[in-house]
């Protein structure tokens, strides 16, 4: 059962990570509504903004990843081998979410630091002590290198990325925009890109492929929460898919959306 017991690690790494990210997320929110700069609350200068965005994008998608890779996995936990499809697509969303949930985390929290200013520096503060946790959800249950090797062998052994491809090409299908076309050519792209290389060759390429593959998965579960939840998942769908499939800097309307970026209506 280790393969199980590693697998729930890895999510439970993942939903924490999140969870690391959204607290530094919120203590900032109040941080930067309370302090002022310049004759304004931090809230209001457009850099304090920028950053928030990133925050909030990076931790939307990366719950939905999480949370979804969750649920797939405890459809299929029970299983014994031969493992069924089910299962291989189970842990193959789990390498996703473990490897760039971390990622985010890592990022977020750094962030949190900085737009505390010196006090997020501090041992006595909480907010260090949220960027020292963070640090080692990357590493725990498998590094990057680890989590692109096991994903690898998900899609070359187990199939696992047709799955993959039955779930998230009709899905961003029906989602319509620019940026959901934008991610369903990342996933194609990228498994046609690991099929057509020899086996160093898709090794060196691994890491990048995975990060690439999340990206697009969360741009994709993203909108399928706004058919749910509204625009504001719709907006931070087009967001990511802009920052992290075309590198893009975030556009400047999301300036003045708040409801984006601190999670409240305007």
């Amino acid at each position: 059962f280790s393969l199980e017991v590693l697998t729930v690690s890895r999510l439970a790494n993942a939903i924490a990570a999140m969870g690391i990210a959204r607290k530094a997320h919120l203590e900032v929110l109040e941080r930067v509504r309370r302090r002022r700069a310049f004759g304004r609350a931090l809230v209001d200068h457009p850099l304090v903004r920028r950053d928030l965005t990133d925050m909030a994008v990076r931790i939307a998608g990366g719950l939905m990843l999480g949370f979804h890779a969750a649920d797939l996995f405890e459809k299929a936990w029970d299983e014994r081998p031969p493992y069924t499809a089910r299962y291989h697509y189970a842990r193959f969303l789990s390498h996703l979410a473990k490897n760039r949930t971390a990622d985010h985390a890592a990022e977020v929290t750094r962030l949190a630091m900085e737009l505390f200013g010196g006090l997020g520096f501090l041992e006595e503060y909480a907010v260090a002590r949220w960027h020292r946790e963070a640090l080692i959800t990357p590493i725990w249950e498998g590094p990057s290198n680890i989590q692109a090797l096991d994903l690898l062998e998900a899609i070359q052994k187990k199939r696992a990325h047709e799955a993959f491809l039955a779930e998230f090409i009709p899905l961003l299908e029906k989602a319509g925009t620019a940026e959901a076309r934008i991610a369903r050519e990342v996933i194609e792209g990228t498994l046609a890109r690991l099929a057509g290389n020899r086996p160093e060759e898709a090794q060196w390429y691994a890491k990048d492929a995975t990060a690439r593959l999340a990206d697009a998965a969360q741009v994709g579960l993203l909108y399928r929460l706004a058919e749910i939840r509204g625009e504001r998942y719709a907006d931070l769908a087009a967001l990511y898919a802009r920052r992290f499939l075309l590198g893009e800097e975030y556009p400047a309307w999301a300036l003045e959306k708040p409801e984006v970026w601190s999670g409240e209506p305007r």
